[in-house]
């Protein structure tokens, strides 16, 4: 979902939607503005994540204008792990400038 407020749509209910269509393996990713992360609003919507999701983790916009504002908030039902090298290899392959 994505429009000015879509952050109010971000329900215990709309993520247990989300929940049970998962494949095990899925993830889903929600995002708020930092701003709002890192007030009340944003400690709300962790504790409402974590009602839903066995894990869940919080990652900063990148270096690009359209997202740099933003805080990604990765949910799953099995642990991610994440190969930070070769997730550093794709990203300096990217042919988008950064």
């Amino acid at each position: 979902v994505y429009a000015d407020g879509s952050e109010f749509f971000y329900t215990q209910e709309f993520l247990g939607l989300m929940h049970e269509r998962m494949t095990p393996r899925g993830i889903a990713l929600t995002w708020l503005p930092h701003t709002a992360m890192l007030g009340k609003m944003g400690r709300q919507y962790q504790k409402t994540v974590k009602s839903v999701f066995k894990y869940s983790s919080v990652w900063l916009g990148a270096r690009r204008e359209f997202n740099q504002n933003y805080m990604w908030i990765m949910s799953s039902k099995q642990q991610v792990v994440i190969d930070y090298d070769h997730l550093k290899t794709r990203w300096a392959n990217l042919s988008i400038p950064i």
